[in-house]
This record gives C-alpha cells, sequence and structure tokens, in this order.
C-alpha cells in the first residue's frame, strides 16, 4: 500500500510540475506577439500622420503628412513621394515570420539595443506604436524587430519580398534620401557641351550628347552619337 501512495504521489507531482511548466512558457509568451498576431503591422496607412526615426548615432528624421499625398521632411523639405510610399506599404506588408529562438533572445535584444533604429508611429495625431528595428537576419530576408510593450524580438519580413526591412527605415543622410530633389533644367554657361553614356549588354554602350545652349525639347531626344 505505501509503495502504491509513493506511486501515486509522484504522478501526482511530474503532473503539478509539468502543469506549472507550460503556464510560465504560456505567460512568458503573452508579452510578445505571436507569428499570426495581426497588430503589428499597421492596416490603415492613410490614418498616419508623422514617422519619426531615430538611430544610436543621433541621426534622426521627422516625416509628416501636410495633406493628401504631400508629405514635408524635419518640418520644412518636401518629402519623395516614392520613398514615402514604400515605407507606408512596408508598414502596411510586414508580418511576423518567426518569434526569435529563446537562447538567441538576449544576444537578439543587445544586437537591437546597440544598433537598431526607433520608430515612432503617429496616427491622426496620436502616438499609436513604436517600434525597434534591428538588423537583418542570416539569410536577409527578414529583420530583428520589437515592438515597445513586447519583451520577445521577432523576425519581420513582408511575404513574397526578397531582402530585409531596416533599409526602408532609414535615417542616415536624410536630405538625400528623404527630400524631394527637383532636377534643375536650367543651362550652366559655364557647361559647353554633356554627354550620358548609358550601359546596353547587346549593343555594348550608347551615348547621348547636347550643346548650350540645348536645341531639342522634352518630346526631342538629344543626337546621339
Amino acid at each position: 500500500m505505501r509503495k502504491k501512495n509513493i506511486i501515486l504521489l509522484a504522478a501526482i507531482g511530474t503532473i503539478l510540475a509539468a502543469t506549472v511548466l507550460i503556464w510560465l512558457l504560456r505567460r512568458d509568451r503573452t508579452n510578445g506577439p505571436g507569428p499570426h498576431d495581426s497588430s503589428y503591422q499597421i492596416e490603415d496607412t492613410a490614418s498616419i500622420t508623422k514617422i519619426a526615426m531615430a538611430d544610436k548615432l543621433d541621426n534622426r528624421v521627422t516625416l509628416e503628412r501636410k495633406g493628401a499625398g504631400a508629405w514635408i521632411v524635419d518640418g520644412k523639405y518636401p518629402a519623395s513621394q516614392p520613398m514615402i510610399n514604400h515605407l507606408l506599404e512596408t508598414l502596411k506588408k510586414m508580418r511576423i515570420r518567426a518569434e526569435v529562438n529563446r537562447d538567441a533572445i538576449p544576444n537578439r535584444l543587445k544586437d537591437i539595443a546597440t544598433y537598431g533604429i526607433q520608430v515612432d508611429i503617429y496616427q491622426n495625431g496620436e502616438p499609436t506604436k513604436t517600434y525597434y528595428v534591428g538588423r537583418e537576419t542570416q539569410d536577409h530576408m527578414a529583420s530583428f524587430m520589437i515592438r515597445k510593450g513586447d519583451s520577445l524580438p521577432c523576425e519581420v519580413h513582408i511575404p513574397g519580398f526578397r531582402g530585409y526591412l531596416t533599409p526602408t527605415m532609414c535615417t542616415t543622410s536624410p536630405a538625400s534620401n528623404w527630400r524631394y530633389l527637383k532636377p534643375s533644367m536650367s543651362p550652366s554657361p559655364s557647361c559647353r557641351k554633356t554627354k550620358i553614356s548609358t550601359w546596353n549588354s547587346l549593343r555594348d554602350t550608347a551615348s547621348y550628347k547636347a550643346s548650350t545652349p540645348p536645341v531639342w525639347d522634352r518630346c526631342s531626344p538629344p543626337s546621339r552619337t
């Protein structure tokens, strides 16, 4: 009888220990999003009114919506609309590919804290989300990211897109990356001739030249040499 009681108590103890372990694991995982968490991306990008980005070298970029399809950089420069569209599309389409392996979490968090880019999202004038964007995964098909309030970093990607997302949140050289650079059509008095060469693998090279003042308009290409 005593032997049966010992076996029974041991079985009950094992079950209780397994139950506690499962509860602890589930509690930890609730602190971070799962692979099917739909709240990580931003579905309604039309409601985004400001995006502020900053890296660990104190490079900062602030993008603000000033009307339908009109954005400005750092409060004064017109923004490049293709760059804005690409960023908004990334925020809308990005998905969690996987959670970071438990053993790798400390290193990933340290990496994000050292090299990460903080991205603050404002919707309808109010702050709604903050992401910390790290470097690329080993296969270069996702970026390590963690959302403010979560404890578990994730691998984030765009399904079907070959590449990672970190370059989309660019903070270096903001003038050349985010500002709309209007091309100048005014000829320089010191410029007597302009030659443009393009590479064509089927016909070696193709070159064009124009003299000052130009003798061709938007509809008429310059003479080819």
